[in-house]
């Protein structure tokens, strides 16, 4: 099914409002006009942007990534090394009140406070294309654009803060951000379930995969008992709610994680960062944790 507001955000066709009664209309003046004028006169396309949102359409969400493959290369260039979308979106669970979470990661030495940054500009583009498509932009936080140094520091517990042997994983209100907790935002977009826009694909997988493993082992050392199954990692990820480590009870999240908890922890486990004492049941160690969460503060 082809969404008209997908066409009208890359300007492909044009149209207007007069009170709830929406029009379109597509010429040859325009990119591909002559392609499309026939599906728009025909009527071929959903126009009210919720009623195609509610389908959660594969083809809808692979049009949104397909645009910001385009607009990525042409804002950012080969400075990016990979994008990601994550929350609700990536999800399929989206509403007409949801925004698109986009996270793009850059290398260290493209992220820049000069002027000419394109971070703006794209920004203010990335507001524009989601009010065209039915979505409610984060005003504040349009995307969030860091640099891989500041993903492998998220990957390495920074962010978290450590005390009595037990990582504290406290909620964070939405006026409390700063620029130590921020690192728990990147390393829960890396975790997933996400899904890969543009850049190295193998870069991504292999820093999701370790972002999975840290989530786990901050999971493991933040709670009382020391003595876990895969199930019951799952069961405390989703149960505590976005605000532990960013994951929400969903069939999506379910299915996501109960591909990857299991493997994760006998991986952890064979590299002795777990010690598995019985079938499928895991022992976490302290101190061969904080050997890999090496940036976890740690106070007395």
């Amino acid at each position: 099914m082809l969404h008209l507001g997908v066409l009208a955000a890359m300007a492909i066709i044009g149209g207007g409002a007069v009170g709830a009664e929406r029009w379109r209309d597509a010429d040859s003046d325009r990119q591909y006009g002559n392609e499309h004028k026939s599906l728009v006169d025909g009527g071929i396309g959903v126009e009210d942007a919720y009623s195609a949102m509610r389908l959660y359409d594969e083809g809808f969400l692979a049009d949104i990534k397909q645009i910001l493959i385009g607009r990525l290369e042409s804002d950012f260039g080969d400075s990016v090394q990979f994008a990601c979308i994550f929350g609700s979106v990536a999800r399929r669970e989206w509403t007409c009140t949801s925004d698109v979470d986009l996270m793009i990661v850059r290398s260290p030495d493209s992220v820049t406070s000069t002027s000419d940054d394109p971070i703006a500009g794209f920004q203010r583009w990335f507001i524009a294309f989601q009010k065209h498509l039915g979505f409610t932009p984060d005003y504040v936080f349009p995307c969030e654009v860091v640099s891989a140094d500041s993903v492998e520091r998220a990957i390495r517990g920074a962010g978290f803060n450590m005390s009595g042997g037990i990582v504290h994983v406290d909620p964070i209100g939405p006026n409390e951000w700063n620029a130590w907790n921020e690192h728990r935002q990147w390393l829960a977009a890396v975790a997933g379930p996400n899904e890969y826009v543009i850049g190295n694909q193998q870069l991504f997988s292999h820093l999701q995969h370790r972002a999975i493993e840290t989530i786990l082992l901050i999971c493991l050392v933040s709670l009382p008992r020391r003595l876990y199954t895969a199930e019951e990692c799952i069961e405390a990820l989703v149960g505590y709610g976005k605000e532990y480590l960013g994951f929400v009870r969903s069939p999506y999240t379910l299915d996501f994680l109960n591909h990857r908890v299991g493997p994760a922890l006998l991986q952890l486990a064979n590299r002795d960062t777990l010690q598995e004492k019985w079938p499928r049941r895991f022992r976490v160690s302290d101190d061969r944790v904080l050997r890999i969460l090496d940036m976890v503060r740690c106070h007395e």
